[in-house]
């Protein structure tokens, strides 16, 4: 007797369950699948946004425009099939609103905030020359904490990243009501007049284009809004120190409201990706083993209702700490899901995320990158150099207008002058103890030869320790005695290499 002769009897009546809506099948979220092909106009409509110019004379496409670019340029004259253009047009702006609900993601929000950490993590320091300089960095530094600088430049980067562009405003205290409206004017701030640095979401902004920014593609602010509407105030752009994730093309500024392309947008897709892979895993740890019983195929047809109960016995059953019940004539076959290689196949969509956020995956999973013999190596060298680029690109703008706006509200009414200053990034990387010590070896067997060549003397030597933060001796005076060369006899400094340093 077979196990479906087994169990037999009478179904007890169920109530009909209504039937659920099928709901989407998961597969069907990615952008690569059931993609609707829209029309050429749908697509211009959809993707090219028409942009608004309060107080423009004429538009580019007008009728005063001897060339008709757009309908030259036109998507319309593409060759591009309509499913791949439809596919790309799925690409499109995402709204800000969309973004910021991405954020709220773990790995999103890391990918966005973890840059900006990382390179502001070792601070930087500022250099005045002329006299009084020590004061003067003092007196423009003195308000950092206050101001929150630290604070403002990792929430700049983050939401530069999370909404593609960040718009940063001075808060000045004018007694000028249209001290923001009218251009930038350093003279035009007063003394203590300078309270911090504020930032805006950019759906609280509205740019306004006028005059040549919007007929005449030569001008240098062509396409980029001369005023913003922030809370009801018109704020020239000079005020506003505006940085764009990735630029767009002309045509397409519009569209993101004159700003840049998010980064959430471009990596919402591939998280997704990597989640759904890594929620794979335990769902296949507990569905690996597939269990295969041989039946007469004619029989389930010709009853399915029995068949139902069958495995729904058999379900009841069978688990892993008990007994499969079968009948004596029954073929019962287990084939088992390899996992093998399933955590490359998880690291691998974590990684591609890696790729498209910058932050390497040694940073943002904190685990080892896998194939190729990795070993991380090319990744942090990689990475230094992502880290410079947010200082030079993103934060050092930022920087620079604050501690010229320090300069011009409490410095000069001290010291009678606005300082020039340059701002000097510390280096991203931390060596380790053992790093810095064959760094000084090393340093010291390069001066001990040039010494013994001739090339420099004892006293260079010494300057150079002093200037040289990983030296040691940086905090050294240079005019106590250990540097005091009396009259015949030169002082003595201990070299790296062990001999002593004669000057």
């Amino acid at each position: 007797m077979s196990f479906f002769d087994w169990v037999r009897g009478e179904e007890p009546v169920r109530e009909e369950k209504k039937k659920k809506k099928k709901s989407v099948n998961g597969l069907f979220a990615f952008s690569t699948h059931n993609i609707p092909e829209m029309s050429r106009a749908e697509i211009d409509r959809r993707v090219f946004l028409e942009p608004v110019f309060p107080d423009a004379e004429m538009a580019m496409d007008s009728g005063n425009n001897p060339i008709p670019t757009k309908g030259i340029f036109s998507i319309a004259n593409s060759p591009v099939s309509n499913t791949l253009l439809s596919w790309y047009a799925m690409q499109g702006f995402i709204g800000y609103q969309t973004c910021a609900l991405l954020s709220q993601h773990w790995l999103i929000n890391k990918v966005c905030v973890t840059p900006g950490k990382d390179a502001t993590r070792n601070g930087w320091e500022l250099s005045v020359e002329g006299e009084k300089a020590e004061d003067i960095i003092k007196a423009l530094t003195a308000k950092d904490t206050d101001f929150r600088v630290t604070e403002n430049l990792i929430e700049y980067s983050q939401f530069l990243r999370i909404f593609g562009v960040r718009i940063a405003v001075f808060d000045v205290d004018s007694e000028d009501p249209k001290y923001y409206e009218n251009p930038f004017n350093i003279d035009g701030v007063t003394p203590g007049s300078y309270k911090g640095i504020s930032q805006v979401d950019p759906y609280w902004c509205a740019p306004l284009l006028t005059g040549e920014d919007v007929y005449c593609p030569a001008n240098r602010h062509f396409y980029d809004p001369e005023y913003w509407m922030i809370g009801g105030r018109k704020y020239h752009h000079s005020h506003l120190i505006i940085t764009r994730y990735a630029e767009v093309p002309d045509i397409l500024k519009p569209a993101y409201f004159y700003g840049g392309i998010p980064l959430t947008q471009m990596i919402y897709e591939r998280v997704y990706c990597a989640e759904r892979t890594a929620n794979e895993a335990p769902q296949l740890a507990m569905t690996k083993r597939l269990n295969v019983r041989k039946t007469d195929l004619s029989k389930v047809v010709g009853d399915p209702e029995r068949t139902r109960r069958a495995i729904e016995a058999q379900s009841y059953y069978r688990d892993n700490y008990g007994q499969l019940l079968i009948g004596q004539d029954d073929e019962y076959e287990q084939h088992e899901i390899s996992l093998a290689d399933l955590d490359a196949v998880i690291m691998t969509q974590y990684q591609l995320v890696s790729s498209v956020s910058g932050v390497p995956s040694t940073e943002l999973l904190e685990t080892t990158p896998k194939g190729f013999n990795a070993t991380g190596e090319f990744e942090k060298r990689s990475y230094d150099k992502t880290l410079r680029s947010v200082r030079k690109h993103e934060m050092e703008a930022l920087l620079r207008r604050h501690y010229l706006l320090m300069g011009k509200s409490y410095v000069e009414p001290e010291f009678g002058v606005v300082p020039e200053f340059t701002i000097l990034w510390n280096p991203t990387d931390e060596p380790t103890e053992s790093e810095v010590a064959d760094i000084r070896l090393k340093t010291g067997q390069y001066y001990s030869t040039l010494r013994d060549t001739g090339a420099i003397s004892g006293d260079d030597i010494a300057q150079a320790l002093e200037s040289d933060p990983m030296s040691g001796f940086d905090s050294v005076n240079p005019e106590s005695d250990f540097y005091a060369e009396e009259e015949g006899q030169g002082a003595e400094l201990s070299g790296f290499g062990g001999a002593p340093l004669q000057s």
